[in-house]
């Protein structure tokens, strides 16, 4: 059975360390698979990149770059910072030969990596497809996390996310999900590593229905383990402290992200705070923050000693940075799976949290942590202070943490419960139907705006054992088709176009003025011109092309 993964990245991010985790213990059992890839940064051979030919971003890839911040990143309301994206670019692998010759394609995390329209024509292919999900994004207008909206349900109309909803973008790309996957459902299957997520998929408007699967993320429990307290704090270098120093541990790698609840964090330790046992030991160090990732600057306001690691590169001092701590705090308003969580327990540390996303999933009040309701910080604080001061009950916490870990979160455990999904849908679908093609209600309407672009394919497959020894990239001609339905989203593009050309005018004015103060830097020129020509010439085929119009005082 040969496996084709497609994530946008292979090592970036929470979502695809969890899908690279899956990718290792698929492998551990033996099994015929390939990842694919838009950004590649380890050198894994069986991890492909795709690039597009004559590489560099693309004049359209900085477009699309520019509508996101216009329609979203200059328009957010203060409810959420987390990302919104458009779906596109897509890069159309439905022709590449790592696709073709799969049993089961297997999508993760993808944005600005597959688009409505290229995951349509993986759909059409005919194949199972299963569509394991990291948050929320697949079946809303654009956010990743909802902040507690539910408009996913119906129609994205409105997004509370935005100040101005004048071209209701989300409105109209979660119709496009619709329009183009109503034809193409009975081959797809959701998965998702907690049972909160697999509630919202079956909640949505675009997968209410389908076949939804919960199966929990793994990682490596022979890295991630408990080490000697005393040997891992030495590893950090974080010096002696007080006999019986208690160290909490706070970190995130997406810095100020609302959602992350650092405020939230902050609060409860000021809650702390006012208990004078505990106020007498931070005071005399007894307590410390450890942190991990962006420098959290309001934490220096409380009166405990902190100290913060930076970002952690390795698992091996990952495993050291959990295990030097007694308690990690997750104070997270939404939440999936936390690899986190994961991490902390396997090393056998307790995890404090409120109880929202796949928290519950893992964390047993009592047992391997604590949970408080979501945006108690009083109920928070007070489970940080009963742990504070009770060392048994840590230590058997952290025992606890290491059984669940091993027992359900291993890389085998969950590759195998993959294959058995995979093995089941294979017998079902019994391989694809090379006969299927577009159905008749998935033609272009005639009121969407159509920027269509061919695809090539990979002239021999990576499967092939010649070419899975060198080949490491797939090459593109073009993006996949575009299409989507209404006057704002073409404007959006005419006003991201005009933007990217008026840029470039600007920087070919500014080597202008060099050039005239006698620093000619040629290169940077011809470079600048003939970024600048090819803009011109593609705004004028694809806005004015259409019937749009530039106006010539931007262009002088």
């Amino acid at each position: 059975m040969k496996i084709a993964i497609i994530s946008t990245y292979d090592n970036y991010g929470g979502a695809s360390i969890a899908t690279l985790r899956l990718h290792k213990g698929l492998r551990s059992l033996n099994r015929d698979f390939a990842m694919i890839v838009r950004y590649k940064n380890t050198n894994d051979p069986d991890i492909y990149a795709v690039f597009r030919k004559n590489m560099g971003m693309s004049i359209e890839e900085e477009i699309f770059k520019s509508m996101e911040n216009l329609a979203y990143d200059q328009n957010r309301t203060d409810l959420s910072n987390t990302l919104l994206s458009l779906p596109y670019p897509g890069y159309d692998l439905s022709k590449t030969g790592v696709i073709r010759d799969a049993d089961i394609i297997n999508l993760h995390w993808t944005a600005h990596f597959q688009s409505v329209e290229s995951i349509t024509s993986l759909l059409n292919l005919g194949k199972p497809v299963v569509w394991t999900l990291h948050d929320q994004n697949a079946f809303t207008g654009g956010c990743h996390y909802s902040a507690g909206c539910i408009k996913y349900r119906e129609d994205c109309r409105d997004c509370p996310q935005l100040k101005d909803n004048c071209y209701q973008i989300p409105f109209h790309i979660l119709n496009n999900k619709v329009k183009n996957w109503q034809h193409c459902r009975d081959n797809l299957v959701i998965v998702t590593p907690s049972r909160w997520l697999a509630d919202c998929a079956r909640e949505s408007k675009l997968f209410r229905g389908l076949r939804v699967e919960t199966i929990p993320n793994s990682l490596e429990t022979e890295e991630f383990m408990p080490l000697e307290k005393k040997t891992a704090r030495k590893e950090l270098d974080l010096g002696h402290g007080q006999p019986g120093q208690v160290v909490l541990l706070f970190g995130a790698v997406t810095g100020n992200e609302k959602r992350k609840g650092f405020q939230h964090l902050v609060q409860a330790l000021r809650y702390c705070l006012r208990d004078p046992g505990f106020k007498y030991l931070a005071k005399n160090g007894g307590v410390k923050i450890l942190t991990f990732g962006p420098s959290q600057g309001d934490l220096k306001e409380l009166d405990i000693e902190i100290q913060s690691i930076g970002y952690i590169d390795g698992n091996r001092k990952l495993a050291a940075l959990y295990s030097a701590s007694d308690l990690f705090v997750l104070p997270s308003l939404e939440d999936n799976l936390p690899n986190t969580m994961l991490e902390s327990m396997a090393c056998g540390t307790p995890v404090v949290s409120f109880a929202v996303g796949g928290m519950p999933d893992l964390i047993q009040d009592g047992v391997t942590g604590g949970m408080a309701p979501c945006f108690d910080t009083g109920k928070l604080g007070q489970i940080i202070l009963d742990l504070v001061f009770d060392a048994d009950k840590r230590e058997q916490m952290g025992r606890n943490c290491r059984q669940v870990i091993e027992k359900n979160f291993k890389l085998q455990d969950q590759a195998a419960n993959y294959i058995e999904l995979f093995n089941e849908l294979t017998k079902v679908f019994g391989g694809p139907d090379p006969r299927r093609g577009w159905p008749e209600n998935n033609k272009k309407s005639a009121h969407s705006h159509l920027l269509t672009f061919s695809s090539s394919h990979l002239p021999s497959s990576p499967w092939l054992p010649e070419a899975k020894d060198t080949a490491k990239e797939i090459f593109l001609d073009e993006w996949a088709p575009l299409s989507m339905e209404g006057e704002g989203f073409f404007e959006i593009y005419r006003k991201a176009s005009l933007n990217l050309l008026i840029n470039w005018m600007g920087q070919k004015r500014k080597w202008q003025e060099q050039v005239k103060q006698g620093n000619k830097a040629v290169k940077l020129g011809v470079t600048i011109f003939k970024k600048t020509k090819k803009i011109l010439k593609f705004v004028k085929n694809r806005v004015i092309g259409r019937g749009k119009s530039i106006d010539k005082k931007n262009l002088s």
